[in-house]
């Protein structure tokens, strides 16, 4: 049994896939949203071929993800095809991290992350101290439940604009910009009354979590939830640009 795309669409609370859709419909792609028993098949038809996504995941070679779980080879492949990562370096305590990190001559902010993961679990990032790192490390450790001893890798974090572009055959398909969580001030509002606006536009689990990140920026800001900031001044509430803690994405393809 075959349903509305639009309708399907409306229905996904995952915002990487339901972006997905929409821009396959938007490039012409015929999308199908197909009912199969108690699943649902997304059919995707263009110039002759034909792709099958199950629920909300595209149909990967397993070996590829897999491969890609474990951060240090997927470095050492990227930087094979002279593809530039972040430098960084892989440990399995706090005394052999920071000897590598003098070694390397890494400077802070770093990130933190279990070697052999995904989705970010058990992942740090804006480490800018010694004792920050400590906690990050416990942290990833804690991740690691059937093999605490695992090492776990340390990056350079950098702190730039960051934009996301599709190619293929050579031809820019789509290009967004990703904003990490903030909110713009009016003058009037307090920050806890933006915050729920913002929220309630939001997917579930893709709003601005008021964590202890959250909370240390607001802190080291001087600033609390009844702030209010000046109009039209954007305030960040963290580096990282995850859509999981309120980032989102904007559409920059015509000014590619």
């Amino acid at each position: 049994m075959s349903i509305s795309i639009v309708k399907y669409t409306e229905d996904i609370h995952h915002g990487g896939f339901k972006s997905f859709l929409k821009k396959a419909v938007l490039l012409g792609i015929k999308t199908e949203v197909i009912k199969v028993s108690h699943t649902t098949l997304i059919k995707l038809e263009y110039q002759g071929k034909v792709l099958f996504c199950h629920k909300t995941n595209l149909p990967l070679f397993r070996r590829m993800g897999n491969l890609t779980k474990n951060k240090a080879v997927t470095k050492t492949v990227l930087e094979s095809f002279g593809i530039h990562t972040p430098r960084g370096i892989t440990a399995g305590s706090l005394n052999e991290a920071k000897k590598l990190i003098r070694e390397k001559s890494l400077t802070y902010p770093l990130i933190c992350k279990p070697v052999d993961g995904s989705l970010a679990k058990g992942m740090t990032w804006d480490i800018r101290s010694v004792s920050e790192l400590k906690e990050a490390i416990a942290f990833t450790k804690g991740a690691y439940i059937h093999n605490p001893r695992s090492k776990f890798l340390i990056e350079e974090m950098f702190i730039a604009s960051e934009y996301r572009v599709l190619v293929f055959n050579g031809k820019v398909l789509s290009a967004v910009q990703k904003i990490p969580a903030g909110i713009i001030g009016n003058g009037i509002s307090p920050l806890s009354e933006l915050i729920a606006r913002f929220n309630e536009g939001r997917l579930p689990g893709f709003i601005i979590k008021q964590d202890a990140i959250f909370k240390n920026t607001l802190k080291d800001n001087k600033l609390t939830l009844d702030s209010i900031l000046p109009k039209d001044t954007f305030f960040q509430f963290r580096n990282n640009l995850n859509m999981s803690d309120g980032g989102r994405s904007v559409e920059r393809t015509t000014k590619m």
